[in-house]
């Protein structure tokens, strides 16, 4: 559904320029017939920040374990964006986002991936995260808003 309610009808073009712009992010060839399946995938509700590194600049993502093992449209990755870090005390975000990278399907079967930061951030900030997930037939979801990550000190 779109911002009004109103349900969106996708076209093969759609899916076609929706998947290989996210496929061309994540560094991977294109994907040229359009998915057979003309719907959005769903997001993964469990897919959480649980770990921050700050020495490292990496944080660990947990994610759901179904959905991975290769069949007709298994999930293909896990695609995250990291919002600017912002002060601890801010309860909303909308952007700016950055491409992080992708929990591609071993580290999706296994139900966690430590990516990169994409912005340096310290202690006592804020960083959201936004995800979307890519299926190997390319259907891509729509991006959604997982729960901010709190940093704290390193123990």
């Amino acid at each position: 559904n779109n911002r009004l309610g109103e349900t969106i009808q996708l076209t093969g073009y759609n899916h076609f320029i929706r998947s290989n712009c996210a496929q061309m992010c994540m560094g991977e060839t294109e994907i040229l017939p359009a998915p057979t399946i003309q719907s959005l995938p769903e997001k993964d509700p469990l897919l959480v920040c649980t770990e921050e590194d700050i020495a490292g600049q990496t944080f660990t993502f947990t994610c759901g374990v179904e959905g991975w093992t290769p069949n007709n449209d298994s999930k293909f990755g896990i695609i995250i964006a990291q919002g600017q870090p912002k002060l601890a005390s801010r309860n909303t975000f909308h952007g700016p986002w950055r491409y992080m990278d992708f929990i591609d399907a071993t580290e999706g079967a296994a139900g966690t991936g430590t990516l990169n930061a994409s912005f340096d951030f310290v202690v006592d900030q804020k960083v959201w995260f936004q995800a979307r997930i890519i299926t190997v037939a390319g259907r891509l979801s729509e991006p959604w808003q997982l729960d901010p990550r709190d940093i704290v000190a390193d123990v």
